[in-house]
């Protein structure tokens, strides 16, 4: 055999390790999956739902029961046991409130309804460590159904709603250095109810639509520096009790609603923070109020459940900002509206309590999403001939492993690999003569792209 024809049977080999190690990729069964989980202790809708700094998720107040009564229980879900357990009780009972992690890892608890049936000012903070919850300083104003917004100094800003006199174009920050509330410089330029408020990534909020007797399409920004509001361009159509998701290239995603009209709506527009508009992206699959919105770490949204044209919703939609399109993924096990969606630590969601339109409930579920197959792995490739030995070098990606495989003609072999700290080593030993090597990443969603090597030992 001519040395071209030994160099071309030697790419050959290369090549079909390469392909038979990624071959199963495509066998790969989908993980998208929405999974029944341990029941809350109590059923409740309106309910807030955080996840605290040890993983674990807070879930506050709400409507409980047929009775549709006020609940001051609180409860924690533990990932890890798949169960939720009691924890200490507020001291208002409130629905429609406002649940917000401070830089502490304590969680702040404003407004809401409480069990008389109006608005309350009361505000009381969660300690994790403790499991208790303390009374702290009211707000300026009675509040429910408002937002409230964490800022980048720590303060919280908690903002319009409604009030026993109507709807409210106040706002107020709480400072959990002093343990204040404190009336921003500005008031918003519109009452609003229902809105939708999220933190840029400039730092400033955006607050969005919502209701003050009919659907807002007017919109405003809040500037820390000043305390103030400043108006912005407005949503081509008023909607409230939407979503809003900032996404991973800095612009908002404002999702479904309802605009009074056509009632549930199908609508979705992107706010641009540099330009100060909103401009159309695709259309829901299905129109939809009180559901829920969650920006996964694939950096796509998650909308799932809601109210529907004619009935509470099952179903459950992506949207891709990379194509600005929706699509069908699910459903949910239960019909939902006016439940909580939590993104947990390991990349699954939480869905717990809401409504079928009837009866509140106390059942839970997690959504487990496809993984994103792992990408071609950059690879420093290194050889001791002396020794035979052969020896991958990789960055380290969190939840995926390698697998180092050698083959000459027939015969294959494997290496080992060890992680040490960012990096992850592959060394394997082999026999003589033209071995074709690769390196392939693998994690839950499937095998990746193999970075091959050719060595003649």
């Amino acid at each position: 055999m001519n040395s071209q024809s030994r160099n071309q049977r030697f790419v050959l080999l290369l090549s079909t390790l390469a392909v038979g190690l990624c071959a199963p990729a495509a066998a790969q069964a989908s993980f998208e999956t929405f999974s029944p989980t341990g029941s809350m202790t109590y059923a409740r809708n309106w309910q807030t739902s955080t996840l605290l700094s040890n993983g674990k998720v807070l879930i506050i107040g709400g409507k409980a029961g047929s009775a549709n009564a006020d609940t001051a229980h609180a409860e924690l879900f533990n990932p890890d046991t798949g169960t939720f357990s009691t924890t200490g009780s507020l001291h208002t009972s409130r629905w429609a409130a406002s649940a917000t992690l401070l830089k502490s890892g304590k969680v702040l608890v404003t407004g809401g309804e409480d069990s008389t049936g109006s608005p309350t000012a009361k505000a009381e903070i969660y300690d994790p460590a403790t499991g208790l919850f303390t009374e702290i300083e009211s707000m300026s104003v009675s509040r429910k159904w408002t937002t409230a917004t964490l800022l980048v100094d720590g303060k919280v800003l908690v903002v319009g709603g409604e009030s026993g006199a109507g709807m409210l174009s106040s706002a107020e920050t709480y400072d959990p250095a002093t343990g204040h509330f404190t009336a921003t410089a500005g008031s918003m330029t519109a009452p609003r109810r229902s809105m939708m408020s999220v933190r840029l990534a400039s730092g400033k909020v955006l607050v969005t639509g919502g209701y003050d007797g009919s659907a807002l399409k007017t919109s405003e920004v809040f500037n820390p520096s000043t305390g103030r509001f400043d108006a912005t361009g407005s949503l081509p159509n008023g909607v409230f009790a939407g979503t809003i998701t900032l996404l991973g290239n800095g612009k908002a995603l404002v999702a479904g609603g309802s605009d009074l009209v056509a009632a549930p709506s199908r609508s979705a527009f992107l706010y641009d923070p540099e330009l100060g508009v909103f401009a159309a992206t695709g259309s829901l699959a299905s129109g939809r109020f009180a559901h829920t919105a969650t920006l996964m770490k694939s950096g796509k949204v998650l909308v799932a459940g809601g109210t529907g044209a004619a009935e509470v919703l099952m179903s459950a939609e992506y949207y891709n900002p990379a194509t600005g399109l929706f699509t069908a993924t699910g459903p949910l096990g239960a019909h939902r509206q006016n439940g909580s969606a939590t993104l947990l630590s390991s990349g699954k969601v939480l869905f717990a309590g809401g409504d079928d339109g009837s009866f509140e409930t106390k059942s839970a579920e997690l959504f487990t999403p496809t993984p994103a197959k792992p990408k071609k792995p950059a690879v420093s490739w290194a050889l001791n001939r002396k020794k035979r030995i052969v020896t991958a070098t990789v960055t380290r990606v969190s939840g995926t492993t390698y697998k180092l495989t050698g083959r000459q003609g027939r015969t294959t072999r494997t290496g080992k690999c060890a992680t040490k700290g960012a990096r992850v080593t592959c060394t394997i030993a082999s026999g003589k003569g033209n071995w074709a090597y690769a390196i392939t990443p693998k994690n839950a969603g499937g095998i990746g792209i193999a970075n091959g090597k050719a060595f003649r030992v």
